[in-house]
Formats: C-alpha cells, structure tokens, sequence
C-alpha cells in the first residue's frame, strides 16, 4: 500500500526506491509523543496488536522523499 501510494504520486517508475525507515504506533496511543526508534526499519507489531498498528514508513524514491502513514485501509501520504 505504502510503495503503491508513492508510484501513484510520482505518475511514473522510478529509477530507484527504498524503503529507509518503518515503525508502528499503537492507536491508543497516538496522541502522545511517539518516543520509537524513528530511523532504520523496526520490527512490526506481534499479531494481538497488528489490529491497532499505524504504520509509518519513510520512502526514497529517485531524489524525493515521502512519509506514508497507513492506518486501517486509510494513506496519509506527506512529500518531504
């Protein structure tokens, strides 16, 4: 969804893409400061919690760079 949400931006194939940073938030506690690891790709969440996961990715593509949040079926694509 993450990668799908990026190419749609970028209307065509990058040359390069990579996934450079993910980490997730419980839902609940979203609202608070978000103290993860925000840099390198952390371990996604163990099977109880995948239901309340927001997912937070940072994607390179060529010489942009997003921020793609996905929460439920909903993307929240930022250009950095």
């Amino acid at each position: 969804m993450a990668i799908n949400a990026v190419l749609d931006d970028l209307g065509e194939l990058p040359d390069k893409i990579e996934c450079i940073s993910y980490r997730w938030i419980h839902r609940w506690l979203e609202k608070k400061e978000d103290v993860s690891n925000q840099l390198g790709i952390n371990p996604g969440p163990d099977a109880p919690h995948i239901s309340v996961a927001i997912h937070v990715f940072r994607i390179r593509v060529d010489y942009f760079e997003y921020e793609v949040t996905i929460k439920h079926q909903s993307i929240l694509l930022k250009r950095l």
